[in-house]
């Protein structure tokens, strides 16, 4: 066990030499490693931006100032170009495919990436379904999976939930089906198998990423909603009640994260619940906006959605009402609304048009 540790201690003092070696030469170029988001450098000459990940870059820039940029770039690192993104054609990414469009991007995973998938299930040749979730009859057999099933069915959750950030609509059925991982039954081999049937027939499906002409101005929303005490699909999976969150955060119509967790603690009532997933939402819109103010964005403002009329009513108020066994921390968004700089609505109409 000691050699592993320390290999491990090992690589991380080599990552995190080569970060802030990379950042340090980078710098010579005139781009600013941001402080919110280390990934992330702004070229402040042009406004243009160059994310890093391990030892894949991207990069954005005026048309004048791409090429040049890329050659000092060049002169420092040994680079190899694979491509920009362009329309009518798909671009690889982190494994993923990019195209330009009109008045944005699209992202999809690779057709092999489902064929892989697939495969790992035995399901081929499988009919294809129009909804992801499973019938009463898919979740009957609470038997165990056997010894040589367990690394199939492991390996499946693996591969789905590295799809769920371009498949938004996988993200509450993966989420579950992932809690099952310890102790997985049949029940759940057969939930995996339906998921893989889904993808069978949507495989062509990507997430477009585009500005919405109806979005105000550098804002950043936060939609978040919440569904409690949420019952296990799996007959055999532990009921402890704990709710679900769900949330997405957009800027100007444009989707920048998604998720659907499981809460840590189990609450008391829908109304906590919410304010639990309102919680979540604000964090991850903050953070957004944190980043924006380093890209020099002017007046960036958060705006948080839900459709909880009671979770208003509280954080409108001081103190826990009638909700007396929440802790202090949660009532951290009572002052940011104080401070005016979260807004809160409820408005159906409004939630639809976000989302």
């Amino acid at each position: 066990l000691h050699y592993p540790l320390r290999r491990q201690r090992q690589m991380c003092i080599r990552d995190r030499f080569w970060n802030e070696y990379f950042a340090t030469r980078v710098n010579e170029v005139k781009c600013r490693r941001l402080k919110s988001e280390p990934q992330l450098f702004l070229h402040e000459p042009s406004g243009g931006l160059l994310a890093v990940h391990a030892d894949d870059l991207i990069m954005t820039a005026p048309d004048d100032v791409l090429e040049s940029l890329w050659k000092e770039l060049e002169q420092r690192f040994r680079i190899k170009r694979t491509g920009c993104i362009r329309e009518g054609q798909w671009q690889k990414y982190l494994g993923r495919e990019w195209t330009r469009l009109p008045s944005g991007f699209a992202v999809r995973a690779t057709p092999a990436y489902y064929d892989l998938i697939c495969a790992g299930v035995g399901l081929q040749q499988g009919k294809a379904v129009g909804t992801p979730f499973p019938s009463g009859t898919d979740t009957a057999d609470a038997q165990p999976l056997s010894a040589e099933e367990v690394p199939r069915f492991r390996a499946a959750v693996g591969r789905l939930l590295w799809l769920v950030p371009c498949r938004p609509d996988l993200a509450y059925i993966v989420k579950e089906v992932a809690r099952a991982t310890s102790k997985p039954t049949q029940a759940d081999m057969r939930i995996i198998k339906r998921i893989v049937r889904y993808l069978r027939g949507t495989s062509e499906l990507a997430l477009t990423l585009q500005r919405s002409r109806e979005a105000i101005p550098h804002q950043v929303q936060g939609v978040a909603d919440a569904s409690w005490g949420t019952l296990p699909l799996a007959p055999g999976a532990q009921r402890d009640r704990r709710s679900t969150t769900g949330v997405s955060v957009w800027l100007e119509g444009w989707l920048l994260t998604h998720f659907s967790r499981t809460q840590q603690s189990v609450v008391q009532s829908t109304c906590e619940a919410e304010l639990v997933g309102l919680s979540a939402a604000a964090v991850e819109a903050k953070f957004a906006k944190s980043v924006l103010d380093e890209l020099n964005y002017a007046n960036v403002t958060v705006h948080l959605a839900t459709d909880s009329s009671s979770v208003i009513d509280l954080l409108f108020k001081r103190g826990f009402g009638r909700l007396r066994h929440l802790e202090v921390r949660q009532l951290w968004l009572q002052d940011e609304i104080r401070e005016l700089s979260l807004i809160h609505i409820s408005e159906p109409t409004r939630l639809r048009r976000i989302s």
